[in-house]
């Protein structure tokens, strides 16, 4: 996802993100997702997480720079179920196994630098959903670090 000054201008362009990610809540799970827990994985600087945070008992965002995590912070102190965290390679070791109902991110594994730690990253995400819990992972269609879909799809496998 581009670089976007304000929050307006981010959300102006997020909008469709936000729909989707809400057409899938309502999908894949019809009964009410208000005693979920979230995670958004790439959170920057929580502008995803604002709108998404209505729909879950408690968002939790993670990203692994600093700067990213103040800013959030900072920008999401008013709500109160908003929790976020530092990320060290590879990613998602601080969080509990099976602890999230839905987890989430937009614009994240393209920035990842090599096949292994896209691997990771997922290896991690399957550690801490919950059983039947959904992940909805955007790759922006383009080969991410020489991963590629059948990489996707045998990982689905294992």
């Amino acid at each position: 996802m581009p670089h976007f000054a304000t929050d307006a201008e981010f959300l102006a362009h997020a909008t469709a993100v936000v729909n989707d990610l809400e057409n899938e809540l309502r999908r894949a799970r019809p009964e009410e997702p208000g005693r979920w827990r979230a995670l958004e994985i790439g959170c920057g600087p929580g502008r995803l997480m604002r709108p998404m945070s209505r729909h879950f008992l408690e968002i939790h965002g993670v990203d692994v720079a600093d700067e990213s995590v103040t800013q959030a912070r900072e920008h999401l102190r008013d709500l109160s179920n908003a929790r976020l965290h530092l990320s060290q390679y590879p990613g998602l070791a601080d969080l509990a196994n099976e602890s999230f109902d839905f987890i989430y991110s937009h614009g994240f594994f393209p920035h990842l630098p090599s096949r292994e730690r896209v691997l990771d990253f997922l290896r991690e995400i399957h550690r801490v959903l919950r059983p039947g819990a959904l992940a909805r992972l955007e790759f922006s269609g383009v080969p991410v670090a020489g991963f590629t879909s059948r990489d996707l799809l045998e990982f689905a496998q294992t």
